[in-house]
């Protein structure tokens, strides 16, 4: 993605009952739940490399860390 672009995010839920995920860097919390999506709409306006981080699996003492990247070009 490039920065200035709006982003709409759709995350769907495979596994486990309820995953709370926080965007680092941009202020963007949701909750993706087992056979639901869920939509994140966010706008961003720098360049870097954002950390989708899930609050249920946060270390390796909860099989984790479970986390995902956005990339800004």
């Amino acid at each position: 993605m490039r920065k200035g672009e709006s982003v709409e995010l759709n995350i769907t839920g495979v596994n486990g009952a309820s995953h709370p995920f926080v965007i680092e860097g941009l202020g963007v919390r949701g909750e993706v739940t087992k056979g639901n999506t869920t939509t994140v709409r966010f706008k961003v306006d720098k360049k870097g490399t954002y950390p989708i981080r899930c609050l249920t699996h946060a270390d390796i003492h909860s099989n984790g860390p479970m986390v995902g990247y956005i990339v800004v070009l």
